[in-house]
């Protein structure tokens, strides 16, 4: 069960955790508390919008049919922004950040968390202190499921498991084009198809799972938002890249140069300059990345148009990629309880364009071959030449005899030159008179041998 609604907030302050007995017996409420929706970053209030830089309480009243055991129930909590603890009935049980800090609350990595319940009352308070410094958003931004714990472990799993699958697969996709680029650096389509897939597995991995912040623990919050920001940015701009040498002519250059500018910009930001300037170099780069989008629709639809090499599989991949976003766009506006396919709609992507461009790889293999083989044949048929040409010389430098050289010399003419006729004039001036010698023409006419 989602936690969303309306919730009571308290800007500015934290409520003392140990007076929970007290705030559930006040039937007046209290009149400091403000209601906000969650979920949704507490910048985004339609009546009252906060700077994201600030600290807040945000407090709900859980009411259950009967009392639950310790550990039957839980929390499955997703990334909050940017610190934060919980308690429940006046219990901390997790915390994740620097909450008093004002100079840096992001000391730890964004990450989901599932927090076992203690022995719950029917009617129970669940209380967030939650701190923000280098975020451009704050509060609870998503959304908080309640439930069972063994079920919401099952669910975590899955979804783990399914992040690591995607991101795993990935790398492995980049890493091999990477290798055919190593194999043959003339062509830069591998390299940036390499990069845009590991640049998009880190993205993912960080995106919703924050797979780097759990497999290290420790991680500094900052490093794990470059991770995923630059992973996201370096996608834009290795996908162009691709693009580009994949099928030149059905790319637009301006469009590509001013795309590709601004996301060489925003990843070099994301080096450079600290985390709560950086952060707010995603809205332009959100807006970039639908201009890529257009970009590369037109560049898929001229290419099936002009009937590419691999262009077919390229429209059929952005095809199962858009529908796979729209259900899960449609799941999560009517809050069906279907599930989310656009992981595997990625995966799918990736695969077609990796098929794509194995079909232009193959080709450009296949005229090598080619090339190679009539090479071969080439030196084959030149080696023959010489050796026939350098046994002649042996028989012509070992014979005095001046008919005899003649006679193969004209031979070796008609097998290798095509002619049809060949003798030696020389000029006798002792007798006055001139000497022929002329070898065997086999194929000449009668006529010709007469004259011969």
């Amino acid at each position: 069960m989602s936690l969303n609604g309306r919730w009571l907030f308290y800007q500015g302050k934290y409520l003392a955790p140990q007076d929970w007995k007290d705030r559930l017996s006040n039937s007046t409420g209290d009149r400091e508390a403000a209601f906000i929706s969650v979920p949704d970053s507490w910048t985004n209030r339609a009546d009252n919008p906060l700077p994201a830089k600030g600290r807040a309480t945000y407090r709900m009243i859980l009411e259950l049919p009967e009392k639950a055991k310790p550990g039957t129930m839980a929390l499955a909590l997703p990334t909050i922004g940017s610190a934060y603890r919980l308690y429940v009935n006046g219990e901390l049980l997790y915390t994740l950040g620097n909450v008093d800090s004002e100079k840096e609350s992001m000391t730890q990595a964004l990450q989901p968390a599932l927090v076992s319940l203690p022995g719950l009352e029917k009617r129970n308070e669940i209380l967030f202190h939650v701190s923000n410094v280098e975020h451009r958003h704050a509060g609870l931004w998503l959304p908080i499921q309640f439930g069972k714990a063994r079920q919401l472990m099952e669910d975590q799993q899955r979804s783990y498991t399914l992040s690591v699958f995607l991101a795993g697969g990935l790398v492995l996709i980049g890493i091999y084009h990477l290798g055919l680029f190593l194999a043959r650096r003339k062509d830069l389509t591998p390299l940036y198809f390499g990069v845009f897939c590991i640049s998009i597995a880190f993205w993912s991995a960080q995106r919703s799972e924050k797979l780097f912040a759990q497999l290290i623990p420790g991680l500094p919050g900052h490093l794990g938002l470059r991770i995923e920001y630059l992973g996201f940015y370096l996608a834009v701009f290795s996908f162009l890249q691709f693009a580009k040498y994949m099928y030149p002519k059905e790319m637009h250059r301006w469009p590509l140069r001013i795309i590709n500018s601004v996301a060489g910009i925003a990843a070099i930001s994301g080096l450079v300059l600290p985390v709560e300037i950086f952060v707010h170099t995603l809205p332009v780069m959100q807006i970039d990345a639908l201009a890529a989008v257009l970009v590369c629709s037109i560049w898929a639809i001229l290419a099936v148009a002009r009937k590419r090499l691999g262009a077919k599989l390229v429209g059929l991949s952005f095809l199962l990629l858009g529908a796979t976003v729209v259900n899960d766009i449609m799941v999560a506006a009517l809050s069906t309880h279907n599930i989310y396919i656009a992981p595997f709609g990625l995966m799918f992507f990736i695969i077609g364009q990796a098929f794509a461009l194995s079909m232009h790889l193959s080709r450009a293999f296949n005229k090598l071959e080619d090339l190679s083989q009539n090479l071969e044949q080439k030196v084959e048929q030149r080696t023959a030449e010489l050796d026939t040409l350098n046994e002649l010389t042996r028989r012509v430098n070992e014979s005095r005899d001046l008919q005899y050289i003649v006679e193969q010399t004209s031979t070796y003419m008609v097998r290798q030159l095509g002619m049809r006729r060949m003798f030696l004039l020389l000029i006798d001036e002792p007798a006055n008179e001139i000497q022929g010698y002329g070898g065997q023409v086999h194929d000449a006419s009668d006529k010709g041998r007469q004259f011969y």
